[in-house]
């Protein structure tokens, strides 16, 4: 599914995949509230890149990319392709649009899903952004979801 080549040139990758829902959304800061956007900005300024990666260098590598991309406030999806890799895809207002009207109780009550089709550009670690969006069907199977449980035992 996905291409890895040595040139310095960056190929489109074409994708399939079905949209998958996420318990906990962690992406952007697309539809958050200004404040979280405001917070993390003053943070990296007063702190800078080197501050914040000794603090947590995952989450700040993360948030680098997004900005080196300008993706900070962009809608973003969750994917799972047929072999079973989850994946963010970014993507524009324009795109995003495509899917505000899916409802995932109702897409698991009609034993639905959606197929996505796109043109993808890699950006890091499980993160992509779209180029073009080429498809978003309606068809029968089992819509994907990840169940979240968090319970005060299990991290104990």
């Amino acid at each position: 599914m996905f291409i890895s080549c040595n040139s310095t040139e960056q190929a489109s990758t074409k994708i399939s995949a079905d949209l998958f829902y996420n318990w906990l959304k962690l992406g952007s800061f697309y539809g958050r509230p200004d404040s979280l956007l405001s917070n993390y900005l003053n943070r990296k300024d007063s702190l800078g890149y080197e501050g914040m990666m000794k603090e947590d260098s995952s989450t700040t590598k993360y948030l680098k990319v997004l900005e080196e991309n300008d993706l900070l406030i962009s809608p973003f999806i969750y994917l799972k392709a047929d072999n079973g890799h989850t994946f963010l895809l970014f993507m524009n207002e324009d795109d995003y649009s495509n899917f505000n009207s899916f409802n995932y109780h109702e897409l698991i009550d009609n034993k639905q899903k959606i197929r996505v089709e796109a043109e993808i550009d890699s950006l890091y670690d499980n993160m992509y952004v779209s180029k073009k969006i080429i498809s978003v069907k309606l068809t029968e199977g089992q819509t994907l979801q990840q169940e979240g449980k968090f319970k005060i035992e299990e991290y104990r």
